[in-house]
């Protein structure tokens, strides 16, 4: 990713959901990882196939490319299942979402269900996003989450006041300085709270 993140913002705090739902235009596109449409009894592969089939021609290269991006296009991915899988459900919805090619598109809570090597994806997609110059926004209830996905996006922190406004480089600038040296020490000292 660039080292000036442009498209990819992290909605950051426990009161974040709430504001950007409130903030959110019209035309955004919500990924929510609930009611995502596929066919629990089919494989992903099986899922995605009965997809491509009502994409029109033009699309279904974008469509496989987000698959593979999102670790649902690999070797043995036509054994996988997405029941019972939060985290595949939530790559799933984001791919489905990002095919839609809404003017903005608002991930709630998508890292939530998620085990290491789906967040691992999750990253690879918001990567991807970058590079498309999509504009990507998603919401994080904690900056430990955010921070640990090891790519530069510029942040939203849910304050009392506000936002707050600064990026992941200032972000660990400001824990390089800190006299305690945790995420959630500084996450509760912006959101007021006694450390």
């Amino acid at each position: 990713m660039s080292e000036q993140a442009k498209n990819v913002v992290a909605l950051v705090g426990v009161h974040a959901l709430e504001r950007a739902l409130g903030e959110a235009p019209e035309e955004t596109e919500l990924c929510s990882g609930a009611n995502i449409p596929f066919y629990p009894r089919l494989s992903v592969r099986a899922n995605a196939l009965a997809v491509r089939m009502i994409l029109p021609e033009t699309e279904q290269a974008r469509f496989w490319e987000l698959l593979k991006v999102a670790g649902l296009r690999q070797s043995g991915w036509n054994v996988g299942k997405l029941k019972g899988n939060p985290g595949g459900q939530r790559l799933w919805g984001l791919v489905l979402g990002l095919m839609k090619r809404a003017p903005a598109i608002l991930a709630l809570e998508p890292m939530s269900g998620m085990d290491a090597g789906e967040r691992a994806k999750f990253a690879d997609l918001l990567r991807w996003c970058e590079d498309k110059g999509i504009p990507f926004s998603y919401t994080a209830a904690r900056l430990k989450d955010v921070m640990d996905l090891g790519l530069t996006q510029k942040l939203r922190l849910a304050a009392p006041e506000g936002w707050l406004e600064t990026d992941t480089h200032q972000m660990e600038a400001a824990l390089a300085a800190a006299a305690d040296k945790s995420w959630n020490k500084l996450q509760a000292e912006w959101e007021g709270e006694n450390p």
